[in-house]
């Protein structure tokens, strides 16, 4: 049923009644959001072409594989409220329930549920980017009607969480945020006035954006920018992946999901130059195996992030993922 919604004939009628009700029903912030984000995104393409530079640098960062997704998405014409609908996020962000059973199986066998059952036990799905809240939703542990994505979420961060409990002050790197939903749930619950950078394409700091002043409002929310460069402690911060080389920070804990294993072999070079902005622990998903057919070009640069992480960090421990093909990797100096 979820998947007909989602592909099938019913899909144009979802999103025709998700109009009228984030137009009629929903809470104005929905609304607002999304025109906020359309005008950051907006922001980011007049920065690109004011500084050729950056537009150069970005090239050489992103796949071509990433770049032909993301002009499908065409958000010069608006951020659509059900952006978790677009064709792209659903093949980005959904997973199937046999993969959520397989989290769940890893997460019973290490028994980390300090964080899931303590920090989050009040934790619920934010509408954002939905229509009611419900096309996709699953039962998880000890939570109710959440989202696949939100799942996915919940256990990375009790991966890493055990790996090194996160504390007041903390601040946290992820390279390639998604949509926003794990660094939504560490500044709503955790409540440890941690500072939180996401780095990340343009297209995909808007979806951010849109759903971080959706969730938390503009003040929990900074834009790292020509007008605004500085990284805003006890915040989100929204970095674009063309600025890394501008950022000075020290972080204590860097993350990926996918994101750096599949950014170019220029990027990742760049990142181990950094040092990974410094981070004392580190934690990376990534695939062990190539790519579906047609994205040869990224099995190029799969190989090299672990190689370089090792280089770096003195103890790493790589073990499987609970995805077909995919490992993750922990270290720490």
């Amino acid at each position: 049923m979820n998947k007909w919604i989602q592909t099938g004939r019913f899909a144009a009628p979802v999103r025709w009644l998700n109009k009228i009700y984030y137009s009629v029903l929903a809470d104005g912030r929905y609304r607002i959001a999304s025109r906020k984000a359309l005008g950051y995104y907006r922001d980011l393409k007049d920065e690109l072409k004011a500084h050729p530079a950056l537009q150069e640098r970005l090239n050489l960062y992103i796949q071509p594989t990433w770049q032909n997704q993301l002009d499908s998405l065409n958000f010069e014409a608006g951020i659509p409220w059900d952006f978790l609908m677009l064709p792209m996020s659903r093949r980005m962000f959904y997973k199937s329930k046999q993969q959520i059973e397989y989290y769940k199986q890893d997460m019973e066998q290490r028994k980390i549920f300090k964080i899931v059952k303590g920090s989050l036990a009040n934790f619920f799905e934010p509408r954002a980017g939905l229509m009611f809240g419900w096309y996709s939703k699953i039962d998880f542990l000890n939570f109710h009607n959440i989202s696949p994505n939100t799942a996915a979420s919940l256990y990375q961060l009790s991966m890493f969480n055990n790996l090194h409990p996160l504390k007041p002050g903390s601040t946290i790197v992820e390279f390639g945020a998604g949509y926003g939903s794990l660094a939504n749930i560490v500044a709503t619950y955790l409540n440890y006035d941690l500072t939180y950078v996401c780095i990340d394409l343009p297209e995909m700091l808007a979806l951010q954006y849109n759903f971080l002043l959706a969730c938390l409002g503009e003040d929990r929310v900074s834009r790292y920018s020509d007008n605004n460069q500085r990284i805003q402690n006890g915040k989100i911060n929204l970095v674009p992946v063309y600025r890394i080389n501008e950022v000075g920070l020290k972080a204590d804990m860097f993350i990926s999901t996918f994101a750096l294993t599949e950014s170019s072999v220029c990027c990742q070079e760049e990142m181990a130059k950094k040092g990974y902005f410094g981070a004392e622990y580190f934690y990376l998903v990534g695939h062990e195996a190539p790519p579906e057919e047609g994205q040869e070009e990224k099995w190029d640069s799969i190989n090299l992030t672990e190689s370089r992480v090792r280089a770096i960090y003195k103890f790493c421990t790589s073990e499987p993922y609970p995805q077909i093909n995919c490992f993750q990797l922990f270290a720490k100096i």
